[in-house]
């Protein structure tokens, strides 16, 4: 009988804010004016750049790790530090709104876990574009979801895309994805770049599931017999809106699942507990 083992050494890094701007007024642009929704935005502050989203017509979401050091607390004064720059898209006009306050913060995110990683703020203004809803279904194994993303790039400007990734549960990476309404989620072969942060997650009925926050590049050994083969996968994670608390999604509370410990420890029990069931 042929057994597979699958020994990976990753480094686990969030889409991190790009840091190359200082100006937060730059272009946004659209690699398909078909496929470009008004709804999402570009995240700017006076050194760096996220992706970020409408989910009410004066709410917007990204990851907490996009958010100034300066305001990165509940009920902070955010103007004059976050800027967001809607794109020319579904009869909408190029829009800058400014920040107003911080609502909502996940955490400081762990890089030697995977813990949520999201923010939730007001702005000064608002914007009447259509948004899909947030939904609590969460992710199913195998399933195609959509992000869409915004690159920065060499001339100053955003562009906004779509990548469609699939969801991926129970990998030795990521061993907290075991369910739909797990807290964190990871998408394999999902290429994504700095700057992505705070990125949309949709699923094919529309509805908003997510929000990503980080990216892992893995050299993965497969290990059959003798022989090894040593590839690049690109993995993408993200905070699952299924785990979010009452009242920023419905009002209903979220699944037993998401009160499962997301430590250090508890990881490294689950990951050596799925290797040793992969080579049983």
């Amino acid at each position: 009988m042929i057994r597979s083992l699958f020994i990976l050494v990753f480094s686990l890094g969030f889409a991190t804010p790009w840091t190359a701007f200082a100006d937060p007024g730059s272009e946004l642009r659209c690699a398909s004016a078909s496929d470009c929704p008004s709804w999402v935005a570009w995240l700017r502050t006076r050194t760096s750049s996220c992706t970020s989203f409408l989910v009410q017509e004066d709410v917007m979401a990204t990851n907490y790790h996009c958010i100034p050091a300066n305001v990165l607390h509940e009920g902070a004064d955010c103007s004059e530090a976050i800027w967001f720059l809607f794109p020319t898209s579904d009869g909408h006009s190029t829009q800058k709104v400014e920040c107003d306050r911080i609502l909502h913060l996940s955490g400081p995110p762990n890089m030697d876990s995977m813990t949520p990683d999201f923010a939730f703020v007001r702005i000064k203004e608002k914007v009447k574009r259509r948004f899909p809803s947030l939904n609590r279904a969460g992710f199913a194994d195998g399933q195609i979801y959509d992000i869409f993303r915004i690159n920065p790039e060499e001339d100053g400007s955003g562009l906004l895309l779509r990548t469609p990734c699939k969801a991926t549960q129970e990998t030795v990476i990521n061993p907290f994805f075991s369910a739909d309404k797990s807290p964190v989620v990871t998408f394999a072969n999902c290429l994504i770049r700095h700057g992505n942060s705070g990125s949309p997650i949709l699923a094919s009925d529309g509805t908003l599931r997510g929000i990503l926050n980080a990216k892992t590049e893995m050299p993965t050994t497969d290990l059959v017999f003798a022989t090894e083969q040593v590839r690049k996968v690109d993995s993408a994670h993200g905070t699952n809106f299924s785990c979010l608390q009452k009242d920023i999604v419905d009002s209903e509370s979220p699944d037993k699942i998401c009160e499962m410990p997301l430590d250090v420890e508890s990881k490294h029990k689950m990951t050596t507990a799925m290797i040793e069931k992969k080579i049983a």
